[in-house]
């Protein structure tokens, strides 16, 4: 039953933003360079919608994985395995004036990375704790495996996350026509 649930639910959350999408295109009075421009926000859409679906797995598969498979023995404590979602937060705040500094000091050298690029980098980064995370999966075999394994990739996924969201949310803002900002800051 759940997970019939979850497909239909995932279906009508696909279908109603192609169709909002298409309504943006065809019903809406938007001229030839704002359609490019809802256009580039349609491809940024999909490439979030792609990070933060690997991004939310924090809260269920990899959850799991720290509750069966990870050592959390902290002295004669075993940490909870929940515990383990307060990492992205910590990283987030630890991480995101680095993050900034970055973008200001390639910005002042003229090296600034386009937004496709910030957004690939973010993605690159989400991969790679995937990898990270798949080489410890490798090794529960003998056992289970230390924390480190789920630091290090909650880190790339928090610096992938750094690159994607602020961007992306600011990328929206100034591509989407004043008049449709907020439907299309609500998609």
């Amino acid at each position: 039953m759940n997970a019939s649930v979850s497909n239909a639910a995932k279906w009508i959350i696909v279908a109603l933003a192609a169709f909002t999408f298409l309504r943006l295109f065809l019903l809406s009075d938007l001229t030839g360079v704002e359609k490019k421009r809802i256009g580039v926000v349609a491809v940024l859409f999909v490439a979030a919608v792609t990070f933060f679906a690997g991004l939310e797995l924090a809260g269920s598969s990899l959850i799991l994985f720290a509750e069966q498979y990870t050592n959390r023995a902290l002295g004669s404590y075993e940490m909870p395995a929940s515990w383990f979602q307060a990492i992205n937060p910590l990283f987030v705040v630890l991480l995101g004036p680095v993050a900034a500094g970055v973008w200001v000091a390639l910005s002042k050298r003229g090296r600034d990375l386009s937004l496709g690029m910030k957004f690939a980098v973010g993605l690159l980064l989400l991969g790679v704790g995937y990898i990270v995370i798949a080489v410890g999966a490798q090794r529960v075999v003998a056992g289970p495996v230390g924390p480190v394994w789920l630091w290090f990739m909650y880190l790339l996924h928090t610096m992938g996350e750094l690159w994607v969201s602020p961007v992306g949310l600011s990328s929206i803002a100034k591509l989407a026509p004043a008049r449709i900002i907020g439907q299309v800051m609500g998609l």
